[in-house]
């Protein structure tokens, strides 16, 4: 199964007949079921046009440069969780450093879903977020052989809510049922982007089991 989310929409998005234009930012989020055992992966483009030499649409053309960055930065968010993951190491402190890291960016980060541990079932505990200030879920500590997807959800933030926080702790984003019923969207209407790997927690280390992570640093 696949969902399709496009600009300011955030997950669940339903594929259809609609028209993707360049310059959109493309969200696709794949789960499958294989030999029973689940896996799942999400990652965002921005659409290119074969006459962009020639496109001379700032609106567009400014909008492509900061879905680019969005990208960029939710893989930079993605990739520093990667790094730390290790068994002893509590889920909590690689949480805070995925927020601390969002807020540094300038960019607002959804709540409402996290990542999780996988296997047998597409969703199985315990429930992995990509940020900690206000989590109500419990820690837990990394062990050799977990299986987790990760997945950090970032937004563009608002100019008018930007280092808004004096805590130094990212904007929240708000989130909204689209008339389908089934799609999330950022309540404002800003940008969103999903990037979801799973993992395997080894003996010094995280390694990839769903594909590679471009264009990130750590």
């Amino acid at each position: 199964m696949a969902c399709v989310c496009v600009n300011d929409e955030v997950i669940h998005g339903i594929p259809g007949k609609r028209k993707i234009n360049p310059d959109d930012l493309v969200g696709i989020d794949v789960g499958l079921q294989l030999d029973g055992w689940c896996g799942d992966v999400a990652t965002s483009l921005v659409v290119s046009d074969s006459n962009e030499k020639l496109r001379r649409d700032p609106v567009g053309l400014n909008r492509a440069k900061e879905a680019h960055a969005l990208i960029a930065d939710t893989r930079r968010v993605l990739q520093t969780a990667l790094n730390m993951a290790r068994p002893g190491v509590m889920w909590s402190s690689i949480g805070l450093e995925m927020e601390r890291l969002t807020h540094q960016l300038g960019r607002g980060i959804i709540t409402q879903y996290v990542g999780h541990g996988i296997g047998r079932q597409l969703h199985e505990p315990p429930k992995v977020p990509a940020y900690w200030s206000g989590f109500e879920g419990p820690d837990f500590c990394l062990q050799q052989g977990m299986v987790l997807a990760v997945e950090p959800i970032l937004t563009v933030v608002p100019p008018r809510n930007q280092h808004s926080d004096p805590q130094k702790r990212p904007y929240k984003a708000q989130i909204k049922l689209n008339a389908d019923g089934w799609t999330i969207q950022t309540a404002d209407g800003q940008l969103a982007c999903h990037e979801e790997r799973v993992i395997v927690i080894h003996k010094t280390g995280a390694r990839l089991l769903s594909g590679s992570l471009p264009g990130s640093s750590s």
